[in-house]
């Protein structure tokens, strides 16, 4: 708010008019997010604006009002687990346009459209990535720090998409990758830190039924989903089996996800000879775990999803 405040008062002073007092503490919690995605985003995404930010502004921009809105909060855990239909809603369909998050990425995406520091931000954001990256790899890997761990690498995770994002489709996702990061990074992330959070599902051990090890899946799930298009065809099928296997899970959230992504994945353009043994090993996949996944908890699953999903996206 004091970084919007700022601006706001510079903005006058460059135009002529005083620089009026910072205003009273909104009484409303919507305020601040108002102030990201309407106002900040709106003034930083304008070239006639680029005077107006240095980089120690750019960088406190990302410091102190990108990387804490865009961290997982204990509202959108609760959501997850208590109201699966509506998490669905707000994150696939997109309708959670005035929660933090959303605003803290909708301003990276309006600071990257900047020619004037589009590189400069760039190069602030995947700076905050490694870091948010090695402090979760630093975190202990125990049952007292799993939530703090996978909360950072969660962040790094969203924040890495909302960089690199620099256009999509609501039907094919991101479509164009930021120059500036490259499609060899996105890949490259996505082997390092996302593809590992597909691995390794064991229906029924207590550390698959865990709400954090299930956001953990929906969250590498949805960056496959997006990024879909800038993965190579070798890793495209090696990740079907994978979320096959994800179609047993009990969890709503986990299972759609993997559903629309198997169909995301099968529906892309120009389908190669790989795309062709992505389908065969799709529907070998789902055959076997078909009776298994009738029994997933509310009563969606393995095929099920297949012929669903596309009235959820």
């Amino acid at each position: 708010t004091d970084i919007c405040v700022y601006i706001y008062g510079s903005s006058l002073v460059a135009c002529g008019s005083p620089s009026p007092p910072p205003p009273a503490t909104p009484p409303y919690p919507h305020v601040n997010c108002d102030s990201l995605k309407h106002f900040l985003t709106a003034v930083v995404s304008r070239r006639v604006n680029a005077k107006l930010f240095n980089e120690a502004m750019l960088r406190q921009i990302c410091e102190k009002v990108v990387v804490p809105n865009i961290s997982l909060r204990e509202t959108d855990k609760e959501m997850f687990v208590d109201d699966p239909v509506e998490f669905l809603r707000r994150d696939i369909e997109g309708s959670d346009t005035e929660s933090r998050r959303r605003a803290a990425c909708d301003l990276v995406k309006g600071m990257c459209r900047n020619s004037s520091f589009a590189k400069e931000v760039t190069g602030l954001c995947m700076h905050y990535v490694q870091h948010l990256v090695k402090t979760a790899e630093a975190t202990p890997s125990t049952p007292a720090t799993e939530a703090q761990r996978w909360g950072t690498m969660d962040a790094a995770i969203t924040l890495m998409a909302a960089v690199s994002e620099k256009g999509s489709l609501r039907f094919h996702g991101c479509t164009r990758v930021n120059e500036f990061v490259g499609k060899e990074a996105v890949a490259s992330f996505f082997s390092k830190h996302v593809l590992p959070g597909l691995t390794g599902y064991a229906a029924g051990t207590p550390a698959d039924r865990s709400v954090i090890q299930m956001m953990r899946r929906a969250k590498c799930i949805k960056f496959m989903t997006v990024f879909r298009q800038h993965l190579s065809d070798q890793v495209l099928t090696g990740c079907i089996p994978l979320l096959g296997s994800l179609l047993s899970c009990p969890s709503y959230i986990v299972h759609t996800y993997a559903g629309n992504c198997v169909e995301r994945v099968l529906n892309m353009r120009s389908p190669s000879q790989a795309q062709l043994t992505q389908m065969a090993e799709a529907k070998r996949v789902a055959a076997q775990r078909d009776a298994a996944a009738t029994q997933a908890a509310s009563g969606v699953g393995g095929l099920g999803v297949l012929c669903q999903v596309s009235h959820v996206s």
